[in-house]
């Protein structure tokens, strides 16, 4: 994968010395700082671009309120997709048409599906084979009556794979950005790989970007919900149901971009440190590749 494929379509309107203070190793706090600063330069842009493919979506939560979770799931991994492509715009000083960003995230929905559903198994595989030491143990002590070590087995293997589950999710953390950057299917191991060595660093930045997240999300549901027995009898049409749906898709409007923009920046500064990467594009002509 060379440089030009991974960094994307356009020249960075900078220098080698502005290039490389951008690209460089950064440390947790700077890792948040910068996302703080992606977002706010590509607020604009990318939130405009996720209400577009909201807009309809929001509709199906109305009139089809029972699937309102799935509706509003639809649409989150081609939000993700344009947030990481906006962050990474912003951060190398280059531009897209609305019309690109667009169809960016579209094209890369099939594969953002696939990255998830995989995450999704290796995690849950790995946590079943660590709980079988201690779990299938404990179950079998416990069919036998020996109910207590039983029940401590079965336990201790839970815990065992909850870590296990825990880890698999901090190594897998880059895969997103690996497949949109790099253009690698094989982004599971190649997440490894470059989290390998850095773990804890990713980890706990995952972990503070999540409950940054999570406290406005938290308060936004809240307020979605409540203001919505104050809407007139129009609004009152829609269900429960169909607000929390709502609510999901305007909250993820808003938050999806920084997330993507903390593991833009991660996935930046893992391979720095690794590979010394240079992000400079060579040339424009895979423009309509994004």
């Amino acid at each position: 994968m060379s440089s030009a494929e991974a960094a994307g379509s356009v020249r960075p309107a900078l220098s080698q010395a502005e290039l490389a203070e951008r690209i460089r190793p950064r440390t947790i706090s700077e890792v948040l700082d910068g996302a703080f600063g992606l977002y706010r330069q590509g607020f604009a842009q990318v939130t405009l671009a996720q209400l577009l493919l909201a807009i309809p979506v929001i509709a199906l939560c109305v009139l089809a309120p029972i699937g309102a979770g799935f509706w509003a799931l639809l649409i989150a991994p081609s939000q993700r997709a344009m947030s990481y492509h906006v962050g990474m715009d912003r951060l190398l000083a280059r531009e897209r048409s609305m019309g690109q960003l667009l169809g960016a995230g579209v094209r890369a929905w099939p594969g953002m599906v696939l990255m998830a559903i995989l995450q999704v198994v290796v995690a849950s595989l790995l946590a079943g084979l660590a709980f079988v030491p201690f779990g299938l143990p404990g179950v079998l002590l416990s069919v036998n009556g020996a109910d207590v070590i039983g029940v401590v087995l079965m336990a201790l293997g839970a815990v065992v794979a909850v870590v296990v589950a825990l880890a698999a999710s901090g190594y897998l953390y880059l895969v997103d950005a690996v497949f949109l950057f790099e253009r690698d299917w094989n982004a599971l191991m190649r997440s490894f790989r470059l989290v390998r060595g850095g773990f804890w660093k990713v980890a706990l930045t995952a972990v503070v970007a999540y409950f940054i997240v999570m406290g406005p999300a938290a308060v936004l549901q809240v307020a979605i919900l409540v203001q919505s027995g104050g809407f007139d009898d129009s609004f009152q049409a829609a269900t429960p149901e169909a607000w929390h749906g709502i609510a999901a898709v305007l909250i993820a409007v808003l938050l999806t971009p920084f997330a993507a923009h903390v593991c833009t920046l991660l996935w930046v500064d893992r391979r720095a440190v690794r590979e010394g990467m240079d992000l400079a594009p060579e040339s424009p002509d895979d423009a309509q590749d994004q």
